[in-house]
């Protein structure tokens, strides 16, 4: 990435004002700190640059896989689900105390009868 910057003349400020990302994000690019940028970085980037999207010409700067859409980070993520797995385990103690709160039930209901 540094090669497309440095050949469209421009710094990593210039480059950072050009594409709304910031400095340090291009910067980590470059080092190679941060190798799986979103897809929207991509494009931003291509973007300024005048780069195709082709993300095969970004010399092994790939984007991660979106496997969500939903703006959730990875660890937000987890959490929901996590929570969601509370939730049916919270939801099937609360059938089974219907169940027997039923049958309780009907077992004095009987009782009186």
């Amino acid at each position: 990435m540094k090669w497309h910057r440095q050949s469209a003349g421009l710094t990593q400020e210039k480059l950072a004002d050009r594409s709304s990302l910031s400095v340090e994000a291009i910067s980590a690019l470059e080092r190679g700190t941060r190798r799986h940028p979103r897809h929207d970085t991509v494009r931003l980037l291509a973007e300024a640059l005048g780069l195709p999207h082709d993300r095969r010409q970004w010399g092994g700067l790939t984007p991660r896989p979106t496997v969500y859409d939903d703006g959730l980070t990875g660890d937000e993520r987890a959490e929901l689900f996590r929570l969601k797995r509370e939730n049916n385990r919270l939801l099937a103690e609360v059938n089974a105390l219907n169940r027997v709160l039923r049958i309780w039930r009907d077992t004095m209901s009987a009782q009186v009868s």
